[in-house]
């Protein structure tokens, strides 16, 4: 997960069987989500719904009217603790955001579901402002558009 701290997020994950990007533009409202499996590439454009991709900072837990849920230590950083559910139809999950207090970043996200809980937890993280070709809008050559 990296942010350049201007309205841009990219969340880079893999699975077992590829990999998938997704870089968010919040000033201009849109998303893409690129896909590389081993039967080829696709690339995603769309209307970037701020109910289901946040940006998981302090003024997005206000905007959101999370509830606070208290304050601990998640590998090393002193976190305040917010959770809320989404508002959009359907089933939605509560979430869980651990915000560092020395880093105004998400430090660990519990998804709870009736299936089980997912966690995402902060490994490293560095004030570095990332490449702003990380966050291009425009797909890489070899990715069909969906």
């Amino acid at each position: 997960m990296t942010s350049d701290g201007k309205g841009h997020m990219r969340i880079d994950s893999k699975v077992t069987h590829g990999e998938g990007t997704i870089i968010a533009d919040f000033l201009n409202k849109e998303a893409l989500t690129l896909v590389t499996l081993p039967i080829g590439k696709s690339a995603r454009k769309r209307k970037l719904d701020e109910n289901v991709f946040q940006t998981y900072e302090v003024s997005e837990m206000k905007r959101l009217n999370a509830k606070s849920i208290g304050t601990k230590i998640i590998e090393n950083h002193p976190c305040h603790g917010f959770e809320y559910k989404l508002t959009n139809p359907g089933t939605q999950p509560v979430r869980q955001v651990w915000i560092g207090d020395d880093i105004g970043w998400l430090v660990q996200l519990n998804v709870l579901e009736p299936e089980g809980t997912s966690v995402t937890t902060l490994k490293t993280f560095s004030n570095k402002v990332p490449e702003a070709s990380l966050f291009s809008m425009t797909p890489p050559s070899g990715y069909a558009r969906m």
